[in-house]
């Protein structure tokens, strides 16, 4: 670069699913198409940040669109961050209409036959993340329908942990930069939770045996946290994941989660030797999402 030239700007790149998304969707379809095709402005993109397809989101600003029909290729959540508009957009049921603001959100489940989604609005930045098939092993991986992805399509909706949940999410995401694995494993778990409690179906079978045994969860007992220990301890300069620890545990990602709580898991991490001192920014960010599995 020469001296005095401005930086150049890496814009940032959609997220297709590749196989490691674990969203249900074809092979190298974009996740986002319905914006892109819209003319959406992609912001920010976790895309190349090694957050391991656990956690696969896009910050985007809609101006006015008006989208075509479409068949939901995945399991998405989008929450408002800024800006307002009202969003119109219609399934197989009656017209769903509502202004969106920061801290609003909508779940569009895999399968669902969208007829029209218009965005009416000088500016909205949404985050937008697609969700693995299963919801983190939350959902019973069933079949390709809206009714059997257990989740249910509706907008407007105001929660004040998702909203967290999200906010925690964009700041890692604009930021940039790779980090802590085990951090993102806990907020697409916590957020996957969060919606398992209060946007599926009335019927249990959507929820899987993993997530509803997970409720009776009491603490990990010494034989469990002694091999969680030990297996940090061995894999200091990996990146270590969520499923990981659950693995070792011979536990469920949900019932790990709550029987040994992400505060305790980073308290460990930061306490093995040769650990940076980096820890304060990841325990921080833990803090805002542990109550998110704690609530569900």
């Amino acid at each position: 670069m020469l001296e005095g030239e401005p930086p150049t700007q890496i814009l940032p790149i959609p997220i297709r699913e590749d196989g490691r998304q674990h969203t249900g969707a074809a092979i190298n379809t974009v996740l986002g198409k319905k914006y892109e095709d819209a003319g959406s402005l992609l912001l920010a993109s976790s895309k190349g940040l090694g957050w391991g397809g656990t956690v696969n989101a896009e910050l985007r600003r809609h101006n006015s669109l008006s989208g075509a029909s479409f068949i939901q290729p995945i399991n998405e959540v989008a929450i408002a961050l800024a800006g307002s508009a009202e969003i119109r957009r219609r399934a197989d049921g009656a017209e769903q209409r509502f202004e969106s603001r920061a801290g609003v959100s909508c779940i569009c489940p895999k399968g669902v036959s969208v007829r029209y989604l218009n965005i009416d609005g000088d500016s909205l930045d949404m985050l937008h993340l697609y969700l693995s098939k299963d919801a983190s092993g939350g959902l019973n991986d069933r079949d390709t329908n809206a009714e059997d992805a257990g989740l249910v399509y509706t907008g407007g909706i105001f929660d004040p942990l998702i909203h967290q949940i999200g906010l925690a999410i964009a700041e890692e995401l604009q930021a940039s930069t790779k980090s802590n694995r085990i951090v993102f494993d806990t907020l697409s778990l916590a957020l996957s939770a969060r919606i398992l409690q209060r946007h599926t179906r009335a019927d249990d079978w959507a929820r899987s045996d993993a997530y509803i045994s997970s409720q009776n969860a009491k603490g990990l007992d010494p034989m469990r946290l002694k091999r969680v220990v030990e297996f940090m301890t061995e894999n200091l300069s990996e990146d270590i994941s969520l499923s990981d620890l659950a693995e070792v545990s011979c536990l469920s990602m949900f019932h790990f989660a709550r029987e040994c709580p992400i505060f305790c898991v980073i308290a460990i991490w930061s306490m093995l030797p040769e650990r940076s001192k980096d820890d304060d920014h990841i325990q921080g960010t833990a803090g805002r999402t542990t109550e998110g599995l704690r609530a569900a």
